[in-house]
């Protein structure tokens, strides 16, 4: 009995505080009833769940199990993938006959086979894998995607024997799959896909060095410059398209912005310089490199940079889509590199990782840590969900594909 009253003298006591700390309170003049809300404000007023890294750890043993965040699309060797970034969150099919379906566009990826270059799609919700298409495609680089009313379209691009580029396009309706096991149509000889970004393909003209951005269906496009001679690599924002040369240890380059038919430098004169713009284009991530990585991120409205407090290739790295975070597959070691990126592009070298970062532009010293990878993997690209809740790595080492859950 008495510690039940203590219990209740102890109770009937917390509640007085918390009434006389109410009244203490300063008082809002426009809205005195709302001082509750104000004093204990809901978590979506101080946190973006894309700002929030989730911390945990990998058994390398155990990858495939469910309850991992960490797992490997199992049996699929990937030459690219792309993971469906639609600024749409979703996508509403009417149905006179029956309910309206409504289709979530961020829950599936698409994959190119690296044996036969046949495009598969990954349901990143039942973890099942589908084949799209029958075109047989060797020795696949890169594949290009966007989304438009009720189609995405992806465009796949090959290197051939003689140094030249071959490229096909595929479409299709993600709500219906049942016509998957269609060919891919192989495009014109002298169209070479370079970049895509929200609704936009840029292509070059390989007849006469033309760039062009183009609609999705390649049927309207623009001239953005002119005459080029250079072989440029390419990434596009969704205001501009960001151009560099080849990186080399050997030899100094510079990332330009294509600005109305002209070059516009960016960045100026680094070794070995790698680039990755924020999707807003305000930002860009860029490494240099010799005998060593040393990672920067670059404010190209204020022409303002920071040395980051870790060194990565961009490779290793992605923006969320809203342009607000970063995130990086951090090196073991990146003190015994000779010739960076050469002998890591070539093989020669990994660059193996140990664990995943985030940080927020705002703050770009402080780094979040999420998950650790352990020695054997070597993170050549990451792509991140549009709701910022997944992302897919590449291993560079086996060209195997790995989901990591952010949220679930």
């Amino acid at each position: 009995m008495k510690n039940k009253k203590n219990i209740s003298i102890f109770v009937t006591i917390i509640i007085i505080l918390f009434i006389l700390l109410l009244f203490l309170l300063p008082k809002n003049k426009e809205n005195n009833t709302n001082i509750i809300t104000q004093f204990f404000p809901t978590i979506s007023n101080i946190l973006n769940i894309e700002d929030i890294p989730i911390i945990g750890s990998r058994d390398t043993n155990i990858a495939n199990q469910e309850d991992l965040k960490l797992y490997k699309i199992s049996n699929h060797i990937s030459s690219d993938f792309l993971i469906n970034n639609s600024t749409s969150t979703e996508v509403v099919f009417q149905n006179p006959d029956s309910e309206d379906i409504i289709l979530d566009l961020n829950n599936f990826i698409i994959t190119v086979e690296k044996n036969t270059g046949h495009l598969y799609f990954y349901d990143l919700k039942t973890r099942e894998l589908t084949r799209l298409t029958n075109t047989t495609i060797s020795n696949v680089s890169n594949i290009y995607s966007g989304f438009n009313g009720d189609r995405f379209y992806v465009y796949i691009k090959s290197l051939t024997n003689n140094g030249g580029v071959e490229t096909y396009s595929y479409n299709f309706n993600p709500n219906d799959l049942e016509s998957r096991a269609t060919n891919a149509t192989k495009l014109n000889s002298f169209i070479n896909i370079v970049a895509s970004a929200e609704n936009n393909i840029y292509w070059e003209n390989t007849t006469n060095g033309n760039i062009l951005k183009d609609t999705l269906d390649l049927s309207a496009g623009e001239i953005i410059l002119s005459n080029n001679q250079i072989d440029w690599r390419y990434t596009a924002t969704d205001d501009y398209l960001l151009v560099s040369q080849k990186p080399s240890s050997k030899k100094e380059t510079s990332a330009y912005k294509v600005v109305n038919n002209v070059l516009e430098k960016v960045i100026s004169n680094k070794t070995g310089l790698t680039v990755l713009p924020s999707p807003d284009g305000k930002y860009i991530l860029y490494t240099t490199g010799g005998n060593s990585i040393n990672t920067f991120l670059y404010d190209t409205e204020n022409k303002q940079e920071v040395k980051l407090s870790f060194s990565t290739p961009v490779e290793k790295c992605t923006w969320s889509t809203k342009s607000t975070s970063l995130y990086c597959s951090i090196l073991n070691n990146n003190n015994n590199l000779t010739n960076y990126p050469d002998d890591w592009y070539s093989g020669s070298v990994n660059l193996n990782n140990n664990h995943l970062i985030s940080l927020n532009i705002n703050n770009p010293i402080r780094t979040f840590p999420i998950i650790k990878l352990g020695d054997n993997l070597d993170i050549n690209k990451i792509n991140i969900s549009n709701d910022s809740k997944i992302l897919i790595l590449k291993d560079k080492n086996n060209d195997s594909l790995w989901v990591l859950n952010l949220v679930y």
